[in-house]
């Protein structure tokens, strides 16, 4: 298995790169849901706003994250999909959940749906 590059990308190329393809406006929503939950993410919070950055680099390493996201929301509104995330972090913090969540495999959610 090859690993992912580290090669920088555009969002119009990462937007382009989901299966299937979303517009940059909607990737952006899943860049906000992943920021406020995945650690990996945390780059992309401005701490001045609390919002999402836009000069925040994206990497292929973010990919499969987004593309986890992507699917579920194929099936599941943004919003439940947020409170899933953010009952996982919560959790996570409070020193519950164990090892679901990683930089590759993030979030094994549809679980959490049924």
């Amino acid at each position: 298995m090859e690993a992912l590059q580290v090669r920088e990308l555009t969002r119009p190329e990462v937007a382009a790169m989901m299966k299937p393809k979303v517009s940059a406006r909607q990737l952006q929503e899943y860049l906000n849901i992943a920021r406020k939950y995945v650690p990996e993410f945390n780059k992309f919070n401005d701490p001045t706003t609390g919002r999402l950055k836009g000069m925040a680099k994206l990497y292929e390493c973010h990919v499969p994250v987004l593309q986890e996201i992507r699917s579920l929301a194929r099936e599941h509104t943004l919003a439940d999909i947020e409170s899933v995330f953010q009952k996982r972090a919560s959790s996570k913090i409070a020193g519950g959940a164990g090892g679901e969540e990683s930089a590759g495999g993030v979030i094994r959610m549809a679980r959490s749906f049924s």
